[in-house]
């Protein structure tokens, strides 16, 4: 079943499709070549200004679209059939540092600090975040309870989740709000939160602060830093995994970034030592810890 979400993309798709056809005269779809597939490719590239990778899913998207109706009869030859496009890898993406992440909080305007100190110290989505009710936050046993969010209305694995409220970070912050109505987070107007008025604040925001490349910036930075640091600072992925949601460590492995100081840091713990190594605490990459005894070198 298509996510109430991605119909909306299709349909967005679909219809910037039929306008740019319409503009270039292209009236029926068995006329359709390849090479209007690529002049559509370039349009998508020079006057929509989108990604790669976003080109690509597009391109695939039309391409399935012809094969659909060549299949049922609508069309008694697909002419895109032939025409193979290699997949776009995905940008590496940003993760920012704890200091960057303090200073995106201390220059942001007062209506957007609750939300990205939330998105930053918990981890949870956008759509979460969005569809977080107070009912979710509880103050005593500082924990909040995420049961929704998708496009469903459930979280993105269909299971709902406990997050705990940092002490320090968070629950001033959260307590702070004051309760406009059943939803925890508004837009300055009353209205529901935003993800695209809060992404482009955001880009925004970064290059205020001075970021290299502020664009890449995305409300999903925040969740990846979350992992990051919690990574970075040793925390059993157990924990990281429940807070995440998210069942696999190999998840937890895309998200992991380390990044220059702390790479020079690790390196320069090691000692390289040719004394007695005696017993060893060894971090295996699922989290988990177990002593190994370390062959001994002879010397005659």
């Amino acid at each position: 079943m298509i996510r109430d979400r991605a119909l909306v993309k299709y349909k967005g798709q679909l219809e910037r499709f039929k306008a740019w056809c319409k503009s270039e005269g292209i009236r029926r779809a068995r006329t359709f070549s390849p090479d209007d597939l690529f002049a559509y490719r370039t349009y998508l590239a020079e006057q929509c200004d989108l990604a790669d990778k976003s080109i690509y899913h597009e391109t695939i998207f039309i391409k399935q679209l012809f094969k659909w109706a060549a299949k049922n009869g609508y069309l008694s030859r697909n002419l895109l059939e032939p025409i193979r496009f290699a997949k776009v890898k995905s940008p590496k993406q940003p993760c920012s540092t704890i200091e960057q992440v303090e200073l995106l909080l201390s220059n942001a305007e007062e209506e957007a600090v609750p939300i990205f100190t939330t998105l930053a110290f918990t981890g949870m989505r956008i759509g979460e975040l969005q569809q977080l009710r107070w009912e979710d936050v509880d103050f005593d046993l500082n924990v909040i309870h995420i049961q929704r969010g998708g496009s469903d209305g459930k979280p993105k694995n269909k299971e709902d989740r406990f997050i705990p409220i940092h002490g320090r970070k968070l629950k001033p912050i959260l307590q702070a709000l004051l309760r406009k109505s059943d939803q925890v987070f508004l837009m300055p107007d009353g209205r529901q939160v935003s993800p695209k008025k809060l992404r482009r604040y955001l880009k925004t925001l970064c290059r205020q602060c001075g970021f290299e490349n502020p664009g890449q910036y995305k409300l999903h930075t925040f969740r990846h830093f979350f992992a990051s640091y919690c990574a970075q600072q040793n925390l059993s992925y157990k924990y990281i995994l429940e807070w995440m949601g998210h069942s696999s460590s190999a998840i937890l492995d895309m998200y992991f970034t380390m990044n220059d100081r702390q790479a020079h840091r690790a390196m320069n713990s090691l000692s390289f030592n040719t004394e007695k190594l005696e017993n060893r605490t060894v971090i295996g990459q699922s989290g988990t810890h177990f002593q190994q005894v370390l062959p001994q070198r002879t010397h005659s």
